[in-house]
């Protein structure tokens, strides 16, 4: 998994969310995590709920989402969710309220010989793309300590998302995330920036790499009272 966060003025996004933004050393934040989704199954049905998920499981995911504090606390905002799984992008919007979008993967997380790995994302639909080339190697994890920007910006177990007007959020649950920050990014971000116009304000703050975690715990999502925009 890769985790790239970025710095963005609160005028600029405040108007663009559905929620109040949640705010660190006076700024909003948006990241782009890249990660791949592996083993989906439905809790105690064994290999039956394996089997049943499997069309919309083991595949990458690129979301935008920014930070936000509502009813149920502090918790990340999903903005956009790339990923390459068609029957997904109709079951995702319609339960969880998630704005998936279809894209087409190029990845290496691992490295190639020259220990560089590669993230590469088209959207047809937007003729555009996204680049993301990075160092990987053997570094020492580490977790985030209470009250650091990595605190704020990675320890988030609670969503939300809003799609036609219906605010939705739901939990997560997993071991504290292991870490460790990028030596140095190059980037391509005119998808995003196609998508999103606003983000051409963003300031690159930093980059985290982990090896991901094991056993998520997804909730069911919740339905929230309508409310006004901030």
């Amino acid at each position: 998994m890769l985790f790239v966060h970025y710095r963005m003025p609160v005028d600029k996004l405040q108007p663009e969310v559905s929620f109040p933004l949640d705010l660190h050393e006076g700024d909003a934040w948006v990241s782009l995590v890249f990660f791949r989704l592996e083993r989906m199954r439905l809790p105690g049905a064994g290999d039956i709920g394996r089997a049943m998920l499997r069309p919309i499981s083991d595949h990458a995911f690129l979301n935008v989402r920014t930070y936000v504090r509502a009813e149920a606390g502090p918790g990340i905002h999903f903005l956009a969710e790339w990923i390459p799984n068609r029957l997904s992008t109709w079951i995702g919007p319609r339960t969880y309220g998630l704005p998936y979008r279809l894209g087409r993967f190029d990845c290496s997380l691992a490295g190639l010989d020259d220990g560089v790995g590669r993230i590469a994302l088209e959207d047809t639909a937007l003729a555009a793309g996204l680049k993301l080339v990075f160092p990987v190697r053997t570094a020492a994890l580490t977790t985030a300590r209470a009250g650091t920007v990595e605190d704020f910006l990675l320890e988030r177990y609670t969503a939300y998302t809003c799609r036609d007007g219906v605010r939705r959020c739901f939990h997560v649950a997993h071991e504290p995330w292991l870490f460790h920050l990028v030596d140095w990014l190059r980037t391509d971000t005119t998808l995003v920036e196609r998508a999103f116009p606003w983000f051409t304000a963003a300031k690159f703050h930093s980059a985290h790499l982990t090896p991901g975690v094991c056993d998520v715990r997804m909730s069911r999502p919740v339905r929230l009272p309508t409310g006004e925009r901030p």
